[in-house]
């Protein structure tokens, strides 16, 4: 089979997939793992997920995201209220706390 023919067919599993209610993330990873394998060999295609993962676990951006981002939420909702203040609108966060401190 040619790789034209077997991509095409990846795409119509793939819809096939989505069809059948599958999580889109989770029909991509099938969808390639099984076709890199039909390409190339099975041991090719569990290298390359193997390989994958590992970078991917240990890039700093999923790090960043992991610790940083959390940290971040409070400071926008702040900033919210703020904005929300200075345009003469009442921040009901704020109005909120102010009646449970009461």
């Amino acid at each position: 089979m040619s790789p034209l023919l077997a991509g095409l067919t990846g795409i119509l599993i793939f819809f096939v997939l989505l069809a059948l209610r599958m999580p889109i993330a989770y029909a991509m990873a099938l969808v390639g793992f099984a076709g890199f394998a039909f390409l190339t060999s099975p041991s090719a295609a569990f290298t390359m997920v193997s390989k994958e993962i590992y970078a991917t676990f240990s890039s700093l951006d999923l790090i960043r995201s992991i610790i940083a981002r959390p940290q971040e939420y409070p400071t926008r909702a702040a900033i919210a209220c703020a904005v929300c203040e200075s345009l003469t609108w009442k921040c009901k966060k704020r109005e909120k706390m102010k009646k449970i401190l009461e």
